[in-house]
């Protein structure tokens, strides 16, 4: 019997450390303030004062390269992104403090943005070969220093 209770007792601890999938204040407004709150204090550095980008990618968008749903952007902001300067933010935060975060970002989701399309390597083409632009304009650290970034 005792057996038995301690392997209850593992479970459940296994159990609630495991992260929600499913964000448990979704289209709150209270959560969604509080989340702003917590942003403008340990996000705002890098994705901007409004989420519209800076160092970090613009988050009003509404489309993510680390995944759109609400269970993708709680593991970035908890673990970090790997090849980003996105560190993690799990040890700064409880779970539900981390939802709130995300609550925020959906709530500035698609306000008369659309995120960027096109071909990246064109692009690239165009900028530092067809167009020139390289020539004078910084980018990526690269090129001239003496034109606008």
């Amino acid at each position: 019997m005792r057996i038995i209770g301690v392997v209850l007792l593992a479970a459940a601890a296994i159990c609630t450390a495991q992260p929600a999938t499913k964000n448990p204040f979704a289209n709150d407004p209270r959560a969604a303030e509080e989340g702003r709150i917590a942003f403008r204090g340990s996000c705002a550095l890098c994705h901007g004062i409004h989420a519209e980008g800076g160092r970090g990618p613009d988050l009003t968008v509404g489309s993510y390269s680390v995944g759109d749903s609400d269970a993708d952007l709680f593991k970035v902001i908890s673990g970090g992104a790997a090849g980003t300067e996105m560190p993690a933010f799990g040890a700064n935060f409880e779970s539900v403090d981390l939802w709130r975060l995300v609550t925020y970002i959906r709530s500035l989701a698609g306000k008369g943005k659309v995120a960027a399309t096109g071909n990246r390597e064109a692009g690239y083409d165009l900028f530092w070969n067809k167009g020139k632009c390289g020539q004078c304009h910084m980018m990526v650290a690269k090129a001239a220093a003496w034109g606008p970034t």
